[in-house]
C-alpha cells in the first residue's frame, strides 16, 4: 500500500495512476468524488479521460459509502490493484454526512483495514490541507484538523509514503522498491 500525497496539483493522482498500472492490467478506481455542480463534473470527467482502458471505476459517494468493507470486497473483485482518489473528499464526505471526528476516524480505520485486506495493491491519494493559511473561520479549520488526522492514520498503514512535489515524488516512508 503506498499513499501519495502533497499539495493541490502535485501530481499525487497521476502518480498514483501510474503506479497502479505498473502493478495490474485489470485496475480500480474507487472514487470519492461526486459531481455535486459543473466544475466537479469537468474535473471528474478529466480524471476519466486520463485514466484511459483497464480500469473499472466503483463510486462510494452514493447510498453505500459507509460501507468500505462492501466495497473494497467489490474493488478485489473488479481488478488485481485499486486506486482511492482521494481521502481528502472521503473526509469531506464523512462531514457532509454528519459524522463527527471520532465516527470519521473510525470508519476511516475501517476503510484502511479493508483496503489492506482486500489482498491487492493499493494506492491512496489525499492532500496535505495542513501547509497553507489556517482558515478563518471553525468549519475550515474543523476540516483541516480532521484531515490531517485521516492522513496520519493512513500513513501509519501504509507501506510506502510519497509525498510529491512538482511531479516528483519524496519518499518520506518505504521507497520506491517497496
Amino acid at each position: 500500500m503506498i499513499l501519495c500525497t502533497g499539495g493541490c496539483r502535485s501530481g499525487k493522482s497521476a502518480f498514483a495512476q501510474q503506479w497502479v498500472e505498473g502493478r495490474a492490467e485489470r485496475r480500480v478506481y474507487v472514487a470519492a468524488a461526486y459531481s455535486g455542480d459543473d466544475e466537479m463534473a469537468a474535473r471528474i470527467a478529466r480524471h476519466r479521460s486520463v485514466r484511459g482502458t483497464g480500469w473499472n471505476t466503483l463510486e462510494i459517494a452514493a447510498a453505500n459509502w459507509h460501507e468500505p468493507e462492501q466495497w473494497a470486497e467489490e474493488a478485489a473483485r473488479l481488478g488485481d490493484a485499486v486506486l482511492f482518489d482521494c481521502l481528502t473528499l472521503w473526509t469531506s464526505l464523512c462531514l457532509e454526512r454528519g459524522l463527527g471526528e471520532e465516527h470519521t476516524l473510525a470508519l476511516t480505520g475501517r476503510l484502511l483495514h479493508s483496503l489492506r485486506a482486500c489482498g491487492k495493491p493499493v494506492a491512496l491519494v489525499t492532500n496535505e490541507v495542513g501547509m497553507g493559511l489556517v482558515p478563518d473561520n471553525p468549519l475550515g479549520r474543523h476540516f483541516r484538523d480532521i484531515a490531517g488526522l485521516v492522513n496520519q492514520k493512513a500513513a501509519t498503514v501504509a507501506d510506502t509514503v510519497a509525498f510529491l512535489v512538482s511531479g516528483l515524488p519524496l519518499y518520506v516512508k518505504g521507497g520506491p522498491g517497496v
